[in-house]
């Protein structure tokens, strides 16, 4: 009968035991793969983040825009005035109050279901 020797292995020695330093090895290689993940998953957070305030703004500064020649037109009597504004990205809704030499407007804004609020103050 043929007597079996033990294959030979850099991972593992005649008896089947690991080496300590492939587990090291294997550690060390799912603490990147898990810390990638980590990093990814926080770049596809803050890139959400960004978009969003990039729309907010662009809706903010479009209607400002509008607002500001609407409130050119306004009769100085007129303390109060409120108003929408639409775009592609969303939309706001504004209440603004005449002050003594500016107006004081609150904005409502809607983007993707999400709603924040911004205070501006107009100098038309």
């Amino acid at each position: 009968m043929t007597k079996l020797t033990p294959e030979k292995s850099i991972f593992h020695n005649a008896q089947g035991i690991v080496f300590p330093w492939v587990l090291i090895l294997c550690f060390l290689l799912l603490i990147v793969t898990l810390s990638t993940i980590n990093q990814y998953n926080n770049h596809l957070l803050l890139v959400k983040s960004h978009q969003s305030s990039v729309r907010k703004q662009h809706i903010l500064d479009t209607s400002r825009m509008r607002l500001n020649v609407k409130l050119e037109t306004l009769p100085i009597e007129q303390m109060q005035y409120s108003s929408a504004f639409h775009t592609p990205d969303g939309e706001s809704v504004v209440d603004c109050k005449r002050e003594e030499s500016h107006w004081d407007c609150l904005w409502n804004i809607v983007v993707n279901n999400n709603q924040s609020q911004v205070r501006t103050f107009q100098i038309p």
